[in-house]
């Protein structure tokens, strides 16, 4: 069962991710490296949540098996809330009752991918401009640098199978 083993797995690289940055930094350096590594793993269990519930009707407690142990903005109830949904847009109604809906409000997506990378992106960008911790901002240009590669593939995927120009450009995470 390849889904259970990259779920184990991730979630072991999230516990040796916050181990390494506990005992490699310390204070505020830690603290933010931490929320990066959370805030994208929070993303991610939205992003499963969200899918599973949209193209595969799974119940909350096969949902469950598949998520991470990290958390940033979502409280534990808000997260079982999501698992307990019906459908996706279900799960999108309670995002806008969470922190995330501030750039709900403000950004209009077309895929949960869009979402979640637009807010990476965002967090990110202010870590890197405003942190004065050099392992933040390194962390926080991976990430970026990772946005930018997901950029660069729906470009080169748009072209390949003919994509109109302007729906190429709505799934780009820009400026």
């Amino acid at each position: 069962d390849f889904t259970t083993i990259e779920a184990v797995l991730d979630r072991y690289l999230h516990v040796f991710s916050r181990d390494l940055f506990s005992k490699n930094f310390s204070g505020e350096e830690s603290e933010q490296l931490i929320e990066i590594m959370s805030m994208r793993a929070e993303l991610e269990n939205l992003r499963k949540i969200y899918r599973s519930k949209k193209y595969y009707q799974i119940s909350g407690d096969m949902i469950r098996a598949l998520l991470n142990n990290e958390r940033c903005y979502l409280n534990k109830r808000q997260l079982e809330e999501m698992l307990e949904c019906e459908n996706e847009q279900d799960v999108l109604d309670l995002m806008k009752k969470t922190k995330y809906r501030h750039v709900m409000k403000k950004i209009s997506f077309q895929f949960i991918d869009d979402f979640a990378d637009r807010i990476l992106f965002d967090y990110c960008r202010r870590k890197m401009r405003f942190s004065t911790h050099a392992a933040v901002v390194m962390a926080s240009t991976i990430e970026l640098y990772e946005i930018e590669v997901k950029n660069l593939t729906n470009i080169i995927e748009g072209k390949r199978y003919m994509v109109d120009t302007s729906e190429i450009r709505e799934l780009l995470i820009l400026n």
